[in-house]
C-alpha cells in the first residue's frame, strides 16, 4: 500500500510538468518619436525602433534609428536636428537623440518633420503656453493611489484661468551611487560616489478640468530614494494637449502592465500615422527648493 502511494504521487509529480514553446507572433516594428520643447531651449528629438517584448535588443545603441533627416521650422527659419549623444549617469548607458542648433522661442507654430527609412512623419506645436506658479511643498509618509501606499510629496500651485491647462511634476535631484530608484533598488555602477544630476517627471499628467482658477494640490510618489534633508528642486511642467494625451496614454499602458487585474491598453497613434510618440510643448513654473523632512 505504501508503495502503492508513493507510485502515485511520483506519477502526479511527473504529470505536472509540461514545456511549452512560445512562438512569437510576427510584429510590425514602428518609430518611437519623443520630442518636447520649450522656449530657451535647444530641441531635442528621440528616435527609436520598437521591438517585440522578447526582442534580444534592449539597450540604446540597439533601438536608436540613425541616419534620419529631422528638421523643425517656423516662422523664423527653419533648424535640422542632427544625431548627437550623452551618458545618462544613473544607467551608466548612452543616450541618443537629434538636437537642433536654434533656441525655441515662446508664442510661435513649429512643425516637426523626419524623413527616415523610406517614410515622412509630420506634426506640429504650439508654444503659447502659460507657466503656473506653485504656492506651497509638504510631504506625507503615507497615502494611497491605484498603485497601492506610498510616501509623497505634496504640491499646491495655482491653475491659470479662462484656459484649458495640463501639468506633469518634475523634480530635480543631485545624487551618487548610493542613491536608488524604485522597488528593485537599481543604483548608478558608474559614477562610484560622484554626484550628478538626476530629473524625476512624474508620470500622471493632472488637467483643470472642472478646476479652472482654482488650487491644485497633487501628491507625488518619488521614484528616487532619499534621506532626511536630502534637497530638489521642484517644477511643474504646463504641457499642450497632444503631450498631455500621449502621456496620459502611456501612463495606463504602465498600470495596465504591472497591474493583472487592469484592462491592458494599447498605445495608439495620436499625432504621427504608422509610428508611436508625441511632437509636444511645455514651459516650466519656477523651481522651488524642497527639503526631504525624513
Amino acid at each position: 500500500m505504501r508503495l502503492y502511494f508513493l507510485l502515485l504521487n511520483l506519477i502526479g509529480f511527473n504529470s505536472c510538468q509540461k514545456d511549452i514553446v512560445v512562438k512569437g507572433l510576427p510584429y510590425d516594428s514602428k518609430p518611437i518619436i519623443e520630442c518636447m520643447i520649450t522656449p530657451g531651449a535647444l530641441p531635442k528629438l528621440f528616435l527609436n525602433r520598437s521591438v517585440a517584448f522578447f526582442d534580444p535588443r534592449v539597450y540604446n545603441s540597439a533601438l536608436v534609428i540613425r541616419n534620419a533627416f529631422v528638421t523643425i521650422q517656423n516662422d523664423f527659419g527653419t533648424d535640422t536636428l542632427e544625431l548627437d549623444s550623452i551618458k545618462n549617469l544613473f544607467t551608466c548607458e548612452y543616450e541618443f537623440y537629434y538636437l537642433g542648433h536654434q533656441m525655441i522661442v515662446e508664442n510661435s507654430d513649429y512643425q516637426l518633420d523626419i524623413n527616415t527609412e523610406g517614410k515622412s512623419y509630420h506634426a506640429e506645436t504650439n508654444t503659447a503656453l502659460s507657466k503656473t506658479t506653485i504656492t506651497s511643498t509638504d510631504y506625507t509618509p503615507k497615502f494611497q493611489d491605484i498603485y497601492g501606499e506610498h510616501e509623497g510629496v505634496i504640491v499646491e500651485f495655482n491653475d491659470i484661468a479662462g484656459e484649458p491647462n495640463n501639468y506633469r511634476y518634475q523634480m530635480d535631484r543631485l545624487i551618487d551611487s548610493s542613491v536608488t530608484y524604485g522597488e528593485a533598488h537599481v543604483y548608478s555602477l558608474c559614477t562610484f560616489g560622484s554626484f550628478f544630476n538626476v530629473k524625476e517627471v512624474g508620470r500622471a499628467v493632472y488637467t483643470d478640468t472642472n478646476q479652472d482658477g482654482l488650487t491644485q494640490r497633487i501628491v507625488v510618489e518619488p521614484g528616487f530614494k532619499h534621506k532626511a534633508g536630502a534637497e530638489g528642486y521642484i517644477l511643474i511642467q504646463t504641457i499642450d494637449d497632444n503631450a498631455a494625451k500621449f502621456y496620459d496614454e502611456l501612463d495606463k499602458q504602465k498600470l495596465g502592465i504591472y497591474n493583472p487585474f487592469v484592462e491592458p491598453v494599447f498605445l495608439h497613434p495620436i499625432q504621427f500615422e504608422d509610428a508611436i510618440g508625441v511632437f509636444g510643448a511645455y514651459v516650466f513654473s519656477d523651481s522651488v527648493l524642497y527639503v526631504y523632512p525624513e
